[in-house]
């Protein structure tokens, strides 16, 4: 394992808080681009919300709280 003494850890950690105040070039990514859709989608919201028909409609009371 390398062990590095506190005197040069101080001194890097001291050089890279430098380079950021000073304003050095951080490596930055691109973001993805918009994904080609080929169509409609398969699954409508009203079939993923079939389940959830009886707490929508107000039929049933929750179960859970954050009390």
């Amino acid at each position: 394992m390398n062990h590095q003494s506190r005197r040069s850890f101080l001194q890097s950690v001291t050089l890279s808080a430098a380079a950021l105040a000073v304003g050095a070039p951080i490596a930055t990514s691109r973001a993805a681009g918009p994904v080609q859709r080929n169509g409609k989608p398969h699954m409508k919201l009203s079939l993923a919300a079939y389940s959830y028909r009886d707490y929508l409609q107000g039929k049933l009371t929750p179960k859970m709280s954050l009390d």
